[in-house]
């Protein structure tokens, strides 16, 4: 789900929507602050997203944002959120000024655990000392473990990768 902002430079107000607002546990009916903004955010990763905002603003760059971060709620509990976002700016050189950024916030804390997983997973298949062939509905192999490369004293996976029927698993 992607949670619309919007800062209007030349004005200095913030529209955010009600969904990012409680996912951020902030106010539903009240200004927002700069400082706000970054509160929230874990202290490993405020500098990182300073940073990227900085940049996204800064008149001689192309205005585009893709930050992930972390934020933490009141109770505690840790969500990883993903802002994108676009400036656009007035003027030219010296005077090239931002004035506009929209943008999207979407939690993706269920795709980094997925992700976690995957690794964790992948780690202990890798690690195993069991011999592990992984093949596609056609019968085809598409991952062999090392375990199952030394079993069938292969150089590289790709010796059986592909083959149908003919690794006599």
């Amino acid at each position: 789900e992607r949670l619309p902002f919007d800062h209007d430079h030349t004005t200095a107000s913030s529209y955010y929507s009600p969904e990012l607002r409680l996912m951020r546990d902030w106010p539903l009916d009240a200004p927002i602050a700069p400082a706000d903004e970054l509160a929230g955010i874990h202290a490993d990763d405020r500098a990182r997203v300073a940073a990227a905002v900085a940049r996204a603003r800064d008149p001689n760059g192309d205005g585009q944002m893709d930050v992930e971060y972390r934020v933490v709620r009141p109770d505690g509990a840790i969500r990883w959120l993903r802002a994108r976002s676009h400036t656009t700016f007035d003027g030219d050189g010296a005077t090239r000024h931002p004035v506009r950024t929209v943008g999207a916030v979407s939690d993706i804390t269920t795709q980094r655990e997925h992700e976690a997983t995957l690794r964790l997973n992948t780690a202990a298949i890798e690690a195993s000392l069991n011999g592990l062939a992984i093949g596609s509905m056609e019968g085809e192999l598409v991952y062999v473990n090392p375990a199952f490369q030394r079993m069938w004293h292969l150089e590289h996976p790709r010796e059986a990768l592909g083959q149908i029927g003919r690794a006599h698993v």
